[in-house]
C-alpha cells in the first residue's frame, strides 16, 4: 500500500510542476525555482515517504534540469541549478533541525 500512495504523491507533484511550468511566465528559471523549493521542503521535512520520495520527488525535476542544460547548453545553468538546490537543502534541514 506504501508504494501505492508514493506512486500517486509522485504523480500528483509532478502535475503541480506540469502547471507551473505551463504557466505563460514558465521557464528555465522556473524549474530552478521548483527544484530549489523542492530541496528546501526535502531537507526540511524528509519523511513521510509520500511527501519526499512522492510528491517532492514528482515535483522536482532532474530529467528536465538534464534536458534544458543539454538543449540550451549552457554550463552556467547546470552549475548554478546544482549550487542551488544544494543549498536549498542545506537550508531546509538546518530548519528542520532548529525545530526538532
Amino acid at each position: 500500500m506504501e508504494k501505492l500512495t508514493i506512486a500517486l504523491a509522485a504523480g500528483f507533484g509532478a502535475l503541480a510542476r506540469y502547471a507551473l511550468t505551463a504557466l505563460p511566465a514558465g521557464d528555465a528559471l522556473t524549474l530552478v525555482a521548483i527544484n530549489a523549493v523542492g530541496c528546501l521542503l526535502i531537507g526540511a521535512k524528509p519523511s513521510p515517504a509520500w511527501w519526499s520520495t512522492g510528491f517532492l520527488g514528482g515535483f522536482t525535476s532532474f530529467s528536465t534540469y538534464m534536458l534544458i542544460s543539454f538543449t540550451d547548453r549552457s554550463a552556467l545553468y547546470l552549475f548554478a541549478s546544482a549550487v542551488i538546490c544544494v543549498a536549498a537543502w542545506f537550508a531546509g534541514d538546518a530548519i528542520r533541525r532548529r525545530t526538532c
